[in-house]
């Protein structure tokens, strides 16, 4: 029942942000699908829709954050997540004195996927020469680079 509510709350707050996208295509988008010779549902989907989505990402991806962070209220209601999890470990015999370990690992845990959403809705940047530059590195550097925003340097490129 909580997970319910906590899904309609969410719900209500993304097509808040859905509408505000939607408010902020300039009305000549709408006009200029109409002399193409779109219909509405067409102009829609293809020119207006994509636009408003793209401008809500950011308000969507903070949502999506926030649910995440919500789902320890949810444990109230004896549905159990990450952080309930962590406490029934505590209550294992196996786990006593290690309450600041449990709860470590499930705050790590959170911070790691709130920050890589965060990074992920982020809208990609043009290449400069100072990046392309380490546009040879492999995957997992450059992967490493955008989480941690620290330059990479590969073996065959001179220190910066």
């Amino acid at each position: 029942m909580g997970l319910a509510f906590l899904a309609l709350v969410i719900a209500a707050y993304m097509a808040e942000a859905v509408r505000g996208g939607l408010q902020a295509i300039p009305k000549g988008q709408y006009e200029a699908a109409t002399a193409l010779g779109l219909r509405y549902w067409r102009s829609t989907g293809f020119i207006v829709l994509p636009q408003a989505l793209r401008i809500a990402l950011p308000a969507m991806t903070n949502e999506f954050i926030a649910l995440i962070k919500n789902t320890s209220l949810v444990l109230i209601v004896s549905i159990l997540d990450l952080l309930g999890v962590a406490q029934a470990a505590l209550a294992d015999p196996a786990w006593v004195g290690m309450t600041m370990e449990a709860y470590v690992f499930a705050g790590s845990i959170y911070w790691l996927i709130c920050f890589g959403l965060s990074r992920a809705s982020l809208p990609p940047t043009a290449a400069t020469p100072a990046t392309a530059a380490t546009a040879v590195t492999s995957a997992p550097d450059r992967l490493m680079t955008s989480f941690l925003a620290i330059p990479v340097v590969s073996p065959g490129q001179p220190g910066r």
